[in-house]
């Protein structure tokens, strides 16, 4: 069973913006990971635009074209919704 949490909070965020570096939608960037997010958006395209991002972060690093990576990130999901 999926659950969410959703909460009010006051947070401080600093940005930056590096030139020469495409960034589609905002992102949060640890030294370990990086993710997509969004505050105004319907799940939907949250869904979306997460997916593209991965799609783009897998893509340069298994050296396939962004249209392969896909594929192999929906067989991915797709093996692991089956093993649940």
């Amino acid at each position: 069973m999926d659950a969410a949490v959703e909460t009010a909070l006051t947070a401080e965020l600093v940005i930056g913006v590096v030139p020469g570096v495409p960034a589609p939608w905002p992102r949060i960037k640890t030294d370990t990971a990086t993710s997509p997010f969004n505050c105004t958006r319907p799940a939907e395209a949250a869904v979306r635009i997460s997916g593209v991002a991965l799609t783009g972060l897998v893509s340069p690093l298994a050296g396939l074209d962004q249209v392969d990576a896909h594929q192999r990130l929906r067989d991915l999901a797709d093996t692991l919704k089956a093993t649940r």
